[in-house]
């Protein structure tokens, strides 16, 4: 899933913050361990459930310290400004659409 969602970013220029793509990398580091160990640790290694064991707690672990970074840079970047147009032009907008709004009732 989150494989697909970065697809359709990068198909549509969607611009990807930082924080974002840390927190989807965390994810989908800890998904894929889980799944290779679903699929294959428990069918075929039982002999090494103790590593795999461990495995896990690490991939989690990393996993929790790049979303913890990631959070953490995002909490120290200060937001760009924005560039708005100015009010008349906003006001112009809406008194252009009155007229279509009391038709519309």
């Amino acid at each position: 899933m989150v494989v697909l969602i970065f697809l359709f970013a990068r198909y549509y220029d969607v611009r990807i913050e930082r924080t974002d793509r840390s927190l989807a990398i965390g994810l989908c580091l800890y998904s894929c361990f889980r799944a290779l160990n679903d699929t294959i640790a428990d069918r075929f290694l039982h002999g090494y459930a103790t590593l795999w064991s461990l495995l896990g707690m690490l991939a989690f672990f990393a996993s929790l310290c790049l979303w913890s970074w990631a959070l953490w840079k995002s909490r120290t970047e200060t937001a760009t400004e924005e560039n708005l147009l100015p009010l008349d032009v906003y006001q112009s907008f809406t008194a252009a659409d009155q007229p279509a709004i009391a038709v519309a009732k």
